[in-house]
């Protein structure tokens, strides 16, 4: 039986997630950004065609994929909007980021099963396809990204959130390899906070999406 203590945790927790992570699914991934149309079947299935192949117009590093098997998570691909090209991912900046955020998350003890790690990345053009943001960003091949392995979803967000804004970005494409959904960000704040739920979290309450 749950403590009172232990609800008030778990439920504070999931509200601060809820609050602090500024990304939403994206359900139709159709290239326009655009939502389904409401013309004829014929119309519908070809979106839903193009959305499919949008889908899967993700490209993996096989140094960084293959290490995400055998993990307890397996991460996934951070994309940024064009704009941010002229802006050089340095590796030294982000082998700190990664420590940084790996020490954060293991702040509390964890169980071998509960346990989470950036242990691999890569940097270049993983994304083949097209989208176009609510604000007019533009996504394509050209756009940078970050493969990461063996984080959960929510600190997957978590950590497009902190890097987002380290390169100064409102928003930027996720695609999670543990759900194998598609977020995109909304307007990400600066700077970045700790969700609360990390401070309350123990060995017997995790805090996860």
């Amino acid at each position: 039986m749950k403590t009172i203590s232990k609800f008030v945790k778990e439920t504070i927790g999931r509200l601060i997630i809820e609050r602090t992570t500024h990304f939403k699914e994206v359900k139709y991934f159709h290239p326009s950004g655009k939502s389904m149309p409401n013309g004829c079947h014929f119309q519908r299935g070809g979106f839903l065609n193009e959305c499919k192949i949008n889908t899967n117009s993700f490209t993996f590093d096989e140094g960084a994929h293959d290490n995400q098997y055998g993990q307890n998570y397996r991460g996934g691909i951070i994309v940024f909007p064009t704009d941010v090209n002229a802006v050089t991912i340095d590796d030294d900046k982000m082998k700190q980021l990664i420590a940084t955020f790996n020490n954060r998350m293991n702040r509390v003890k964890k169980t071998d099963d509960q346990s989470e790690k950036i242990g691999a990345y890569s940097v270049g053009n993983h994304f083949k396809g097209k989208y176009v943001g609510n604000g007019g960003e533009m996504y394509d091949e050209r756009s940078q990204s970050v493969e990461i392995n063996g984080i959960s979803r929510r600190h997957l967000l978590e950590f497009a959130e902190s890097l987002a804004q380290e390169f100064q970005q409102k928003t930027v494409i996720v695609k999670d390899l543990n759900s194998n959904k598609i977020y995109v960000a909304d307007k990400i704040p600066t700077p970045f906070k700790a969700p609360l739920c990390d401070e309350l979290s123990n060995d017997n309450n995790r805090c996860d999406v």
